[in-house]
């Protein structure tokens, strides 16, 4: 996941140089309109490996509002049967 992320970015450079274009506006891009920007696929991106590794050492419970880890725990809260 992070090797690909690598080179989503080495890409992402390539063109914002080619477009003449600075990397905060290129943070803010996105493919298309209903996509996140870059920046926040990247925060997925990380938060993923990051929860990943947490769960496999047991250091994150599958109830942690942590935001870092909002987006890896959201499975297990959408198949919890409403209250």
């Amino acid at each position: 996941m992070l090797r690909n992320l690598g080179h989503i970015l080495q890409k992402a450079a390539t063109f914002s140089v080619r477009e003449r274009m600075g990397p905060e506006l290129l943070l803010e891009r996105r493919l298309h309109p209903d996509m996140f920007p870059l920046s926040r696929q990247v925060e997925i991106v990380v938060a993923g490996a990051k929860g990943s590794v947490a769960r496999l050492a047991g250091r994150l419970a599958p109830d942690d509002e942590s935001p870092e880890f909002a987006v890896f725990n959201r499975r297990e809260r959408a198949l919890d049967p409403p209250l």
